[in-house]
């Protein structure tokens, strides 16, 4: 028998650092890429991520626009800049007092942060929309999706109390 205890592994961040990346870099090309073009009369027509909000916000349902506008693209966004910056930080394993906020607003903004409800909604839209006129996925529309499979990686990869004990030791800890 051993008597001395197993080690505790230092807490790997590495991973859900890479899909907080990509889930960026995603989110960003989705935003600037066609999401879907609809082809009436011989005439294609490109529609973008925001253009449901755009329109939503021209037909007076300007809270409704707000609300897909966070939910669907902002709030992911922050999500997954936040989680670059914290695990990122963690990554480094030095004190960061500065990012104690930026961990509550991430713990918080999880919750509003829905971007594979929105994917939902645009699978039934296209399957809709595909009975009236032919419509084809685009890129931003892979990314997007992408974006969403990679942010919720980053998310379950991602213990805020793990990142805590490294950015925010306790006092007696650092000396």
């Amino acid at each position: 028998m051993n008597p001395l205890p197993r080690p505790v592994a230092a807490p790997r961040f590495e991973t859900p650092l890479a899909c907080a990346f990509t889930a960026l870099i995603l989110l960003v090309a989705a935003f600037c890429l066609p999401f879907a073009t609809a082809a009436k009369f011989g005439e294609a027509h490109d529609g973008y991520l925001v253009s449901g909000v755009a329109s939503l916000w021209r037909e007076g349902d300007w809270h409704l626009a707000l609300l897909v506008l966070g939910c669907g693209f902002l709030a992911p966004l922050g999500l997954t800049g936040l989680l670059c910056l914290l695990l990122g930080g963690a990554r480094l394993a030095r004190p960061r007092p500065a990012l104690r906020g930026c961990l509550r607003l991430a713990v918080r903004l999880e919750q509003w942060s829905m971007p594979e409800v929105q994917m939902l909604g645009v699978i039934v839209a296209f399957t809709k929309l595909s009975t009236l006129v032919p419509t084809r996925p685009d890129a931003g529309l892979w990314c997007y999706g992408a974006g969403a499979f990679f942010t919720l990686l980053a998310w379950r990869g991602f213990d805020p109390a793990s990142v805590a004990a490294v950015l925010f030791p306790a006092p007696e800890a650092t000396r």
